[in-house]
């Protein structure tokens, strides 16, 4: 028996060994560049490790994996937060930009040109080039520390672009401006509630997000004169209700103008003067108001005659045929809306329905923060779509308007779990009390005839107020003022 010894695989420290380092090795082919590079990386071969009878060669292993994943996050946290940091700092120049600028659209451009410019220079020189000298070979930096310099070069160039061609006479055509203005577009925030103007952008038309945004036929002004290169204007849509012909209508506000469109209808649907493909403002008293029985926005007494003149009639067509001019508008980067999702850099905030309250989300990961706030959106009524469809702010809007932090606690994934009573809460954890579901607000007692055909007030896609809230909270201004009190409770009765 004793030749056949030979024949046995006897099991040893070396071979113990061999099978730990060929499942590591496993792992390691199925990465990228044959190194560990994320931390979901190690975990799959920690994962399988663990499988494995836990002898000292296992567990030894296992604990230098978790070393290399405390290296990964070390550096990826280090790289992102400067990037954060970084685009924190350039958030607020382009907002200073905008503020100092918005009765100038070609100077704004060419402000935004000039501070992307020096921005992507510094990028490239402070942060960008350090990557090599700190962590070797490129292939180890995050994507996203990468894909930001490509973004700033991007922005860059366009900005640049657009400013030369308002600037200076195309010599092929002798023309100034751009010779296809439809190629681009200023995606504007605004506040609903407000009709305040929150952030501005210029893209390529083409990258506009159409599931936030809408073209409207209120195009920008760039330079008076110039009729014909006037840039399309695209805004921040909220849900405006259900149409006649049973379609979602989309709604947006710009200063005391509210805009109206669907996406597509039918030949035969009556869309009355509501765009479809498109936004189109609305004239008081007609179109999807009047035809919906609808009672329009209350008008913003004396605005319209103070910007256009006592003798213009039709102020909403000129608006289609002049375009917008900004230096009528009013800008306010803090006028964001309650119930909006919000980012800066990395960090996701939620602004609650309570004025200058904001939660922050928390999360190892991006990922792991929209899944704390995808629940939380569902906890207390909301729609989780809205998680994908943040306003961007910078570091000021987290001081509120006497000095405090608006940041009242954090939303984890223990959010809606209450602590047992016979242990203390988890530090860090969550303080602040979740938001009740919403009621569902009845129908309003000033409709007349039909009943109205919009859905009421609902929590829209994009988590802001519909037009049936903000007429209501026209209606309750414009109560409580001395002056407009008898005209209202004498059209819309008394409350």
């Amino acid at each position: 028996m004793s030749r056949l010894i030979g024949f046995r695989r006897v099991k040893t420290a070396t071979n113990e060994q061999n099978i730990v380092d060929l499942v590591v090795k496993s792992y390691l082919n199925r990465t990228q560049y044959g190194e560990f590079n994320t931390t979901e990386e190690v975990d799959g071969a920690i994962n399988a490790l663990k499988g494995l009878p836990q002898t000292i060669n296992v567990q030894e292993r296992i604990a230098d994996l978790e070393n290399t994943k405390l290296k990964i996050s070390a550096k990826l946290n280090d790289l992102l937060m400067e990037k954060n940091v970084f685009d924190g700092d350039l958030n607020e120049a382009l907002t200073e930009a905008t503020r100092a600028n918005l009765q100038n659209p070609k100077q704004m451009i060419g402000s935004y040109a000039a501070i992307l410019g020096d921005a992507y220079e510094r990028y490239e020189n402070d942060i960008y080039s350090n990557v090599f000298k700190r962590y070797g070979t490129i292939d180890k930096v995050p994507a996203e520390v990468i894909d930001y310099r490509k973004k700033l070069e991007e922005k860059t160039k366009l900005y640049t672009s657009v400013f030369n061609a308002y600037n200076f006479i195309d010599p092929d055509t002798n023309e100034v401006g751009l010779l296809e203005p439809d190629a681009f577009a200023v995606a504007v925030d605004t506040n609903p509630a407000s009709g305040k103007i929150t952030r501005m952008e210029l893209v390529p038309s083409g990258e506009v997000n159409r599931d936030i945004y809408m073209r409207t036929d209120t195009p920008l002004q760039v330079m008076e004169g110039l009729p014909s290169k006037k840039l399309p204007i695209y805004l921040r849509t909220f849900d405006g209700g259900i149409s006649e012909f049973n379609k979602p209508v989309r709604s947006a506000v710009l200063g005391g103008f509210v805009y109206s469109g669907v996406d597509t209808a039918g030949k035969k649907d009556d869309v009355g003067t509501i765009g479809v493909g498109e936004l189109k403002v609305q004239k008081e008293g007609e179109g999807f108001f009047k035809g919906l029985g609808r009672a329009l926005v209350p008008k913003w007494f004396g605005w319209e005659e103070n910007v256009f003149g006592r003798a213009q009639k039709d102020v909403a067509q000129n608006l289609r045929d002049e375009g917008v001019l900004l230096k009528n508008f009013q800008f306010d980067s803090a006028d964001i809306p309650n119930g909006a999702v919000l980012r800066m850099g990395s960090r996701i905030f939620y602004s609650t329905d309570q004025n200058n309250e904001v939660l922050e989300i928390s999360g190892k990961t991006e990922d792991e923060k929209l899944k704390n706030l995808e629940r939380y959106l569902q906890g207390v009524g909301k729609d989780p779509k809205i998680a994908g469809m943040p306003y961007f702010v910078d570091r000021s809007f987290l001081s509120a308007p006497d000095g405090s932090s608006r940041v009242k606690g954090k939303i984890d994934e223990n959010y809606f779990i209450p602590p047992s009573p016979s242990t203390p809460p988890v530090v860090g954890a969550s303080t602040v009390a979740p938001l009740p579901v919403p009621q569902e607000i009845p129908q309003d007692t000033f409709f007349s005839g039909r009943p109205p055909i919009l859905q009421e007030s609902k929590e829209s896609a994009g988590g802001f107020a519909s037009v049936p809230d903000i007429i209501e909270k026209g209606k309750s201004f414009f109560r409580t003022n001395p002056l407009t009190k008898p005209f209202v409770e004498g059209f819309f009765g008394k409350k």
